[in-house]
């Protein structure tokens, strides 16, 4: 085999000559040799686990006292799986040093609705063990779908990190009673990334959902491994992870796996729990049980009469229930109420050095539980004053006692032992009817309280109508308002007190299809009909011609106690989707753990008239035309920020440096929408935007420099939807030596994009360019958006005043260049380009003078002696110093003869003073003057001996012609 190689150009024309590789002598060509086929196991992926570790965290007893219990509440263990280097194997293989190419995704999977605003749920699976929850995480990292792995231009399903240390922001990992956490992960090309998210809360089910994930790996030379990513492989338990066998070593591929999805076997299989603590001293265990005889129900302490646990039932049987939560570091704050099975409706109280049971309206609540990770147990203590409760008998009584400065870990740890409901003596069947005691048992873990059934239901808009308009572009939502009227299990309406919490009617209502009843999907990230209970910031539906504007004060479910309805605020959105006009149903379902079956209402077509549980009413929603914005829809407002009494055509000074006002330019810049929809607001992409980057453009050549920026005010990130850093600024200094600000106006200019053509002479002595390219989206009201990118020609060459007013700084699509900088040699020639006289002609220093050690300055053609370097010195003057020669100390100067200053180039001492260069912006040109000897009180500037040849620079007073104008001619 022989090959042909085409230089290649950057516009992907072959350029230059043609080689060809082949054999040197002999008949046959190169051959390829066909390597033999591998197959690629589990065995073959090497697994390495990593416990992230936080300061504070501690696997022992941590006191309540201390200020490092809240990050405790957690512990995250990265995982990364790579191909087997060749040499790991035993006898070694012919791996031909393969390594993790692709992996690709079943199509038919998709990740879950977003539990944390702004991300998705990269969750394969979970276990639970009392409080301690194991959450596992596959980031979909070098992911793709499974239907285009195999397409080389492809793109995985979450793009790679500019940085590989920081990772995606959309990545969450979510537990019980802590918030969510950002995984920590290094980006690898050839590897795969998990975590494990261990945490300790309470949940009121015992539900394990199961995601098993099919995935095919493909190394480079297109091997591939099925495997499966296996929940039923996560821990229950919390094992030292650094140890042997430790949860450093777990690992999460199989090959064969079938996803529990009964929901009789899995979805909230009623239980509940009792505190138990271990006596391994006494070979017994001690519990927590009420006291039936004290009329307080005080709790007690017993101990079993053998190594048994005891037998569980009313009596010894305990819930909590999470009463307040409040953000505090890495975890939330948890409070518990604690409360007996068999006395629901008490909980625990502090008396003295003992813990009774007293009426709820008495009661306190503020119990917290923090856990012991290395003993999978916990510790129970009252939080507002650290008082810690003990399994250890107090003063010899055996009601619970609390200690406040305990002295051993042991005697206060206890475990969470699981109880099936089936167990339980005197527990409530499952209900079988309206009358049955489950239906008339309030339920206040749940937040159900005492609603079972719904006397009356209404949907509408604001207003009372019930059509609306969106833009099917999943960011319009259409705010829908529910009323219903709550009952009991006989239909008597709730007084407020008895009313459901927030968040449990939320968790039971979904919209549907009004037609066909099917349910739409809640918060997805994807193309179709979605509902939420989450009012985003853009405005809602229109009817007829106008808006409902967003109230961010609106309550999403609000009680009005005299009329004993609830109103419920829900919001739908369309992305994609076909249908010109939706009818959107109702289903509510009321559920409890005692129940089995919900009881359900629905708003569907179809009643007869005598179907309780199905009102007749629905919304309808009309789709408008999808907008699609270019940039001819940008309005583009300049505004000349420059300084007054500044001149494009010639110096402002009459004498000596120029004016500083007169030394710089700035234009700024408001971007919004032409349409009568105004812009909402402007996103940026911050993988690549950043403090370093929002000068997208920079060009500098010779003494002028021109810098382009966008600025961060009111920007937000185009992934989560948060303002930026800064986005709350109004006011920017640009690169400058002059202290050069930028005033935004977001107040009379709201959505809006700022930004800012910057000019300036004097900065520079090179020719350097930098483009920085990111991407930008425009959102109207409405969620209608388009894409940009900054366009980083706008700063190059040329200084015009229509450049500015007529400029047109973005392009349509997303940023697809690099960023880069490049930079010239600093070398220069000065040239005349103006005097019609000497048009391209340039200074250079010849006719040596050996006495003198100088040259002459004249005026001719470019030679080796006509390069410079321009040196800048203190009171922004400057000197032109020579480079060819080795002449590099030689500087311009000028000497006093026959009443001229010639023009001389000599050591730099010898100078007899400094130049200043003073721009003239139409012409992209400068004059060049000087202060001269006391005799003299006008400054001087270049011209020429005419009379003279080669003609010789010299210095002559200055006045307004095209004799003095030069520019920088860069080699």
């Amino acid at each position: 085999m022989g090959i042909e190689v085409y230089p290649k150009a950057a516009n992907d024309m072959h350029q230059g000559n043609k080689f060809r590789l082949s054999k040197t002598s002999g008949d046959d060509p190169y051959i390829i040799i066909g390597l033999k086929s591998l197959s690629m196991g589990i065995d073959d992926f090497e697994w390495e686990g990593t416990r992230i570790n936080r300061d504070g965290q501690s696997d022992d007893y941590v006191p309540p006292s201390s200020g490092e219990l809240d990050v405790n509440y957690f512990r995250e263990i990265s995982y990364t799986v790579a191909l087997r280097d060749e040499n790991t194997y035993s006898p070694p293989t012919d791996r031909y040093g393969s390594r993790i190419f692709r992996c690709g995704i079943d199509d038919g999977h998709s990740y879950s609705p977003v539990p944390v605003k702004g991300s998705k749920d990269y969750s394969f699976g979970l276990r639970k063990n009392g409080f301690y929850s194991f959450r596992g995480f596959f980031w979909p990292y070098n992911v793709y779908r499974e239907s285009e792995v195999t397409n080389v231009i492809a793109n995985p399903l979450v793009k790679p990190p500019a940085n590989p240390d920081v990772t995606n922001s959309s990545f969450r990992m979510y537990g019980n009673a802590v918030k969510s956490l950002g995984p920590t992960l290094t980006y690898d090309p050839h590897k795969l990334n998990l975590s494990l998210f261990a945490t300790f809360g309470f949940t009121s089910d015992n539900y394990e959902p199961s995601c098993a994930l099919d995935i095919n790996t493909y190394d480079q030379y297109g091997h591939k491994a099925d495997l499966v990513v296996d929940p039923d492989m996560l821990p229950r338990e919390y094992i030292e992870p650094e140890s042997e066998n430790g949860l450093c070593s777990y690992k999460y591929f199989s090959t064969n796996h079938q996803n529990r999805d009964d929901p009789d076997k899995d979805d909230q299989s009623n239980v509940f729990g009792i505190f138990v603590a271990k006596l391994p001293e006494s070979g017994t265990y001690r519990y927590i049980a009420t006291d039936e005889t004290q009329e307080r129900c005080t709790l007690i302490l017993k101990d079993t009469p053998d190594d048994k646990l005891p037998a569980f039932d009313e009596t010894n049987l305990f819930r909590p229930y999470r009463s307040t939560k409040t953000n505090n570091a890495l975890a939330a704050e948890i409070n518990y109420g604690l409360v007996s099975y068999k006395y629901a409706l008490v909980e625990w109280a502090v008396f003295g050095p003992h813990v009774v049971t007293v009426p709820t309206i008495q009661g306190t609540s503020g119990w917290r539980l923090a856990p012991v990770w290395i003993n999978t147990s916990f510790i129970i203590y009252y939080g507002s004053n650290t008082k810690i409760v003990t399994s250890e008998y107090v003063g010899g009584s055996n009601v619970l006692g609390v200690v406040a400065n305990p002295t051993g870990s042991a005697a206060l740890e206890w475990e969470f032992v699981v109880c099936a409901d089936n167990v339980h003596t005197g527990a409530p069947d499952k209900g079988q009817g309206p009358n049955e005691k489950a239906y008339n048992t309030p339920n206040f873990d749940t937040g159900r309280n005492y609603w079972v059934t719904i006397n009356s239901l209404k949907m509408s808009f604001n207003g009372g109508i019930t059509a609306g308009y969106i833009y099917p572009n999943g960011l319009n939502q259409a705010e829908i308002n529910i009323e219903f009227t709550p009952a009991d299990a006989n239909g008597n309406a709730l007084a407020p007190s008895q009313f459901p919490t927030i968040p449990y009617v939320q968790s039971c209502i979904a919209a549907t299809d009004y037609h066909t009843g099917t349910k739409f999907r809640r918060e997805m990230d994807a193309p179709g009909w979605d509902y939420t209970f989450e009012n985003n910031p853009f405005q809602k539906q229109t009817a007829t011609q106008e808006s409902i504007a967003t109230d961010y004060d609106d309550i999403e479910v609000s009680i009005n106690e005299d009329s004993q309805i609830i109103n419920v605020k829900m919001y739908v959105t369309a992305d994609q989707v076909s249908a010109n006009v939706k009818d959107i149903g109702l289903w509510i379902g009321i559920f409890d753990e005692a129940w089995g079956d919900p009881v359900v209402y629905t708003c569907k077509s179809g009643n007869s008239g005598g179907d309780t549980s199905n009102f007749d009413t629905f919304v309808s929603i009309n789709l408008k035309n999808a907008i699609n914005y270019t940039d001819k829809d940008l309005m583009i407002t300049a505004v000349n920020a420059s300084m007054p009494n500044i001149d494009d055509n010639w110096p402002v000074s009459s004498s000596g440096a120029e004016v500083d006002d007169n030394m710089w330019r700035l234009w700024n810049y408001s971007i919004g929408l032409k349409r009568s929809i105004p812009a909402f607001y402007f996103a940026v992409d911050t993988d690549r935007y950043s403090k370093d980057t929002r000068c997208f453009a920079l060009w500098s050549c010779g003494v002028y420099t021109a810098h382009a920026y966008i600025w961060p005010t009111g920007l937000v990130d185009m992934e989560t939807g948060e303002p930026i850093s800064e986005s709350s600024n109004k006011t920017f200094s640009v690169d400058s030596a002059y202290s050069v600000k930028v005033e935004n106006s977001p107040e009379t200019e709201p959505g809006k994009l700022f930004m800012s053509l910057y000019w300036e002479f004097g900065s520079g002595n090179y020719s350097y360019t930098k483009r920085n390219y990111f991407t930008i989206v425009v959102y109207d009201i409405y969620g209608n958006s388009a894409t940009f990118n900054p366009d980083p020609t706008l700063v190059q060459g040329v200084y015009q005043e229509s450049q500015f007013t007529d400029a047109h700084p973005l392009n349509l699509g997303p940023a697809t260049a690099k960023n880069y900088s490049y930079q010239n040699s600093p070398d220069f020639t000065l040239v005349s380009n103006y005097s019609k006289a000497y048009q391209n002609r340039y200074i250079t220093c010849q006719d040596h003078n050996d006495k003198k050690m100088t040259y002459n300055v004249v005026l001719q053609h470019k030679t080796s002696e006509s390069a410079f370097h321009l040196t800048y010195i203190p009171s922004k003057a400057y000197q032109f110093s020579m480079v060819d020669e080795g002449l590099g100390d030689y500087v311009l100067g000028a000497r006093y003869a026959s009443e001229k200053f010639k023009m001389f180039a000599g050591m730099a001492q010898s100078s007899r003073f400094d130049f200043y260069l003073r721009p003239l912006w139409n012409r992209m040109a400068f004059v060049i003057t000087t202060s001269v000897p006391d005799q003299y009180t006008d400054s001087m500037a270049f011209t020429y001996m005419e009379d003279e040849n080669p003609i010789v620079a010299e210095l002559k007073v200055f006045e307004k012609s095209d004799d003095f104008v030069w520019s920088l001619e860069f080699y």
